[in-house]
């Protein structure tokens, strides 16, 4: 709920008032917005590096935690910081940063609940239920600490 749905709605619906306010043109946010989505499209790498090359022996636990910082540390930079114009390009790299901690999140959690799917396949049905109804809750809670209403195809299609 918090990672999968609040903080991924709050990149992708802050983005735009964020970068309106710096006063970033229309063809620039788009692509910065492009590399701020850029990490989700790496999620076959990062299950790739993680499986490969496990931190203090384990798959999942380092880089969940690795992630975890590096997302704090963008968030932070992004509430704090402030930046001009001709620092757009690094509040992309930041919110490229905060979307790779949500990418990893997720993507290695999928895989923790996969395992747990496995463990006990009568109740998998209902683990994905929950998964899924905590992103919408979480997309809901999202959107209303953006102060905008994030699409009705992302929010109220499971009601």
């Amino acid at each position: 709920m918090g990672v999968k749905g609040a903080l991924y709605t709050v990149v992708v619906l802050a983005q735009l008032p964020y970068y309106r306010e710096m006063g970033v043109g229309a063809a620039q946010y788009q692509i910065y917005g492009s590399i701020a989505n850029t990490p989700w499209a790496m999620k076959g790498l990062i299950g790739a590096v993680s499986d490969a090359w496990p931190l203090g022996g384990y798959n999942k636990r380092g880089y969940i935690v690795g992630a975890a910082a590096l997302g704090v540390a963008s968030f932070a930079l992004l509430a704090a910081a402030p930046f001009t114009p001709e620092q757009a390009r690094i509040c992309a790299a930041l919110f490229f940063c905060a979307s790779m901690e949500l990418a990893v999140v997720d993507l290695l959690c999928e895989g923790k609940y996969a395992e747990l799917m496995v463990k006990v396949p009568h109740s998998s049905s209902d683990l994905v239920t929950w998964v899924w109804g905590c992103y919408h809750l979480g997309t809901l809670i999202g959107s209303s600490v953006t102060g905008t209403l994030a699409s009705p195809c992302c929010c109220w299609c499971w009601c």
